[in-house]
């Protein structure tokens, strides 16, 4: 291989400045909801430059701009996201410019919030200089980067696994997601038919914190879901992230192997500005089967209070964190099982390793309800 003489001055300030300060298309920018556009635009270039230089999150600056100019949740967040995207994208180009490279890969995020048309981009390499190449942020609440690529050939040893946040081998979000599909829906089963009777059976169950009417209510947003189910999704799998106040919820379909949350942006923003223990994530099982490896990891978000599922013939299980949850203890336990049956979640071992984490989840802090 030939010497490579590349002079990488990553984020200098000059960059973060430059595609900070860029003029923001005001019409993007709905003037029913941003009263003054003007400071508003002024306080976004201010907070995109603080997360770029590390002294702020993107959640934090959502939540800012959301107290700041008495907007939802939802549209701060969106704008946060889509604006620190384009930021990055535009730093990146002027990085390769600088140090005289020509080509860029397009990185989508592994987790199921990730669209069809980012999923389809990733991986794939692109020409700077090309006019026809796909413009990022592809669309609002866009979590993709470029990767600039030193040599031709070159591709990423190893990524992120935003489900686990495990550091794994490189390998594209289809084939990503085609490993943990094979996995999910050999623990899901044989799809079970809704009925009228399973959702009348539908039980209350008692979640630490909550009080009878509360427990109540929450019994009845998952007969809903099921009868959501039932009705508009021939019995195959429905989400609901919802606050725990009730206040907010966001509904997403899936099929009968799983559902993803990012098919419906209400919920990516809910849970993206969502503080501790301040949300539940309901949905039903098709085939019966309890918890799944990627349910645990869910459950595991400090954002989730608790997680339930709601069988298809009306059972429930509960996984529900109490004040003494211990998430070091609990996230290192489910590596050691994971090493026990070879490292890797599979098709053979996905049950055997989820049966032996409920096993032992109720020791870390965690309430099981089966």
């Amino acid at each position: 291989m030939a010497d490579i003489d590349l002079d990488f001055s990553i984020l200098k300030p000059e960059y973060i400045d430059a595609a900070v300060n860029n003029k923001l298309d005001g019409q993007t920018f709905s003037n029913r909801i941003w009263q003054n556009k003007a400071n508003m635009i002024d306080k976004l270039q201010g907070s995109i430059l603080d997360a770029m230089q590390g002294n702020t999150t993107i959640d934090k600056v959502g939540k800012d701009i959301q107290q700041t100019f008495n907007v939802s949740a939802y549209e701060s967040q969106r704008l946060a996201t889509t604006e620190l995207t384009r930021v990055q994208a535009q730093a990146s180009q002027d990085i390769a410019t600088n140090t005289g490279l020509t080509k860029h890969m397009w990185s989508a995020t592994l987790d199921t919030h990730t669209c069809e048309e980012c999923a389809e981009l990733d991986g794939k390499i692109f020409d700077i200089d090309d006019d026809s190449s796909p413009e990022m942020p592809l669309h609002p609440l866009d979590r993709c980067c470029w990767i600039n690529v030193p040599f031709d050939g070159w591709q990423p040893s190893v990524r992120k696994d935003n489900m686990t946040k495990d550091i794994i081998d490189y390998q594209d979000y289809n084939n990503w997601l085609s490993d943990i599909g094979d996995v999910e829906s050999k623990n899901h089963g044989s799809k079970i038919d809704i009925t009228d009777i399973a959702i009348d059976k539908v039980p209350i169950v008692d979640i630490i914190g909550f009080d009878d009417n509360q427990n109540k209510l929450l019994q009845q947003k998952h007969q809903k879901l099921l009868k959501i189910a039932q009705g508009d999704n021939d019995s195959n799998e429905v989400l609901n992230v919802l606050t725990t106040d009730f206040y907010n919820e966001a509904m997403t379909l899936g099929s009968q192997n799983g559902v993803d949350p990012g098919g419906n942006p209400q919920a990516v923003a809910l849970m993206r500005t969502a503080t501790e223990n301040s949300v539940g994530w309901i949905h039903n099982h098709p085939g019966g089967s309890t918890f799944s490896y990627t349910d645990i990891g869910q459950f595991l978000k400090p954002q989730l209070k608790f997680i339930t599922i709601v069988t298809n013939q009306g059972k429930v299980f509960v996984l529900d964190k109490k004040d003494s949850f211990n998430f070091a203890g609990i996230y290192a336990k489910i590596k050691e099982i994971k090493n026990k049956y070879g490292g890797t979640v599979t098709n053979e071992n996905h049950d055997l390793i989820v049966n032996d984490i409920l096993k032992m989840i109720t020791k870390y802090g965690v309430k099981y309800i089966k």
